[in-house]
């Protein structure tokens, strides 16, 4: 009668521990991965700038305001780096925040997201795997001649 009742405290004590698992994020590439690409930069039209059926229909999908703000206030909070995209100098969140105050440069106003990143194919689940390293909004801007619409880039977001 001792010995069960010792066993069933010995069990009740060993099912109220609990283990905590950490799951620690890393930027390391799993082995088994095969680089496809690499620094591949490739422009996404993410606001249809025209009445043609197929190219709204092309970016109908897209709802990326919530990431948009996001990016912004991890690049004025430091978490995220950015650089001038033409000259390659680091920005602070101070010449964010001058870029983002310029005629033009509303959020609303980005049309295009410019995406630099590693392809990765993975063989066991056939698979491609895409690790984004930089992205530029390009803002919608009247060209020279004001016939139609151009994209000026802003600066380079670092992701990690």
């Amino acid at each position: 009668m001792r010995l069960s009742f010792l066993l069933v405290i010995i069990i009740g004590i060993s099912l109220s521990c609990k283990q905590e698992v950490v799951v620690e994020k890393t930027d390391q590439i799993s082995p088994e991965l095969i680089k496809v690409a690499d620094n591949i930069i490739y422009d996404v039209v993410v606001k249809a700038e025209t009445d043609d059926q197929w190219e709204l229909e092309k970016v109908a999908g897209f709802s990326g305001s919530e990431m948009i703000n996001d990016l912004f206030e991890s690049l004025y909070s430091g978490e995220l780096k950015a650089r001038d995209y033409h000259s390659g100098k680091e920005l602070a969140s101070g010449d964010i925040r001058k870029i983002e105050n310029r005629p033009g440069f509303e959020r609303s106003n980005i049309g295009r997201i410019q995406f630099t990143e590693d392809w990765y194919y993975n063989p066991a689940k056939k698979e491609i795997e895409k690790k984004v390293r930089q992205i530029v909004f390009g803002y919608k801007t009247d060209t020279e001649d004001r016939l139609g619409v151009g994209y000026m880039a802003a600066f380079e977001i670092l992701m990690k």
